[in-house]
């Protein structure tokens, strides 16, 4: 994954995220929308470069090796690609000089299978940038001695069939948990405590279940993307009410979303495109599709709208206005929108 930074003195920072899988070439309607609402990661980037105090310069290079160092003097960023094994990365940090105030940690294409408790605790980092690697587990104290300074988490494209979630509680900081492309299948009932978590990406996972009130303590939440999984329903009582702006559930094999599990939410974008939802029920869809609410639009790209249903005979009292939030919108038969009404 790439970061890519604009810097805009008149508004915030901009930033945009774009993800390279190995497995698979990104969908064009996933890549799109993993542009994150500046305000996120923004606002990760403003707390780093704020709070990031001085700390040594990189350490010399036999101190650390195989793994290398850059970035300004003061906040290194430490690449440890090139560890050979988990013993190998610890004892590189534990013997290391002097205690590392450090931008981040980047370890991408290793072999490593986990990241051990404790490996970092005596150092400082905001950035963990651990995709591509083998990863299959993630010890709750692999964050140990960051608690309060870590602002992302990235383990897209690994072998992780869970994480420690409620290690969250203690990042103070956090902002953007990006587990995409892992062996994830099930979120559990209650699985993410309260946090400033804002951008959750989970896609391109197994996910085929997810428990009761599994995101719904995550206040500050802005954005969730649950595309390319396996879930056929989408349950209610699941998401966060507060800030929650957009939802992807695209690339899923969706048939049903519970009732009521979109409501009293003020969403921006709610994609729902590529799966096998076909009738927009007015009780789950009618506080959304109206002039006063804050939806920009329903992504419904690829998705055959069963428009003789008597469920769908409601949109046509819509205004035109409305109606056009409904993007990508196709009767079974191939007609628009605009040829159904």
């Amino acid at each position: 994954m790439t970061i890519r930074i604009y810097l805009n003195y008149k508004t915030n920072f901009l930033l945009s995220l774009s993800t390279l899988h190995s497995r698979s070439t990104m969908k064009t309607t996933g890549f799109l929308l993993l542009l994150i609402p500046s305000v996120i990661l923004a606002s990760a980037l403003h707390r780093e470069l704020r709070h990031i105090r001085q700390g040594p310069p990189c350490p010399l290079e036999w101190n650390i090796s195989p793994c290398t160092c850059r970035g300004p003097a003061g906040v290194p960023t430490i690449d440890c690609s090139a560890v050979s094994d988990e013993d190998d990365l610890v004892r590189i940090f534990q013997s290391a000089p002097l205690s590392m105030n450090m931008r981040g940690i980047d370890i991408h294409g290793s072999a490593l299978r986990s990241i051990p408790g404790g490996a970092f605790e005596n150092h400082t980092l905001h950035l963990f940038l651990l995709n591509d690697n083998f990863f299959e587990s993630i010890s709750p104290d692999a964050f140990k001695g960051s608690e309060g300074t870590i602002d992302l988490i990235r383990l897209s494209n690994n072998s992780l069939t869970s994480f420690p979630y409620d290690v969250l509680k203690s990042l103070t900081e956090i902002r953007a948990l990006v587990l995409a492309s892992n062996k994830i299948n099930e979120i559990p009932a209650n699985a993410f405590p309260e946090s400033s978590l804002e951008m959750l990406d989970l896609s391109d996972n197994f996910i085929s279940s997810i428990g009761a009130s599994a995101f719904s303590r995550l206040e500050n939440l802005v954005k969730l993307d649950l595309s390319d999984n396996k879930l056929t329903v989408f349950p209610a009582g699941v998401l966060p009410t507060n800030k929650l702006k957009i939802l992807v559930l695209a690339n899923n094999s969706l048939t049903e979303i519970e009732d009521s599990a979109l409501n009293g939410i003020n969403f921006e974008v709610l994609n729902l495109s590529n799966t096998k939802i076909n009738v927009l029920k007015q009780s789950n869809y009618g506080s959304l599709l109206t002039t006063e609410s804050s939806l920009e639009k329903i992504i419904l790209t690829g998705n055959a709208m069963d428009c003789e249903s008597s469920g769908m005979q409601w949109i046509k009292s819509l205004s035109n206005e409305v109606k056009a939030k409904l993007v990508g919108f196709k009767c079974s038969n191939g007609s628009s929108l605009s040829e159904w009404l």
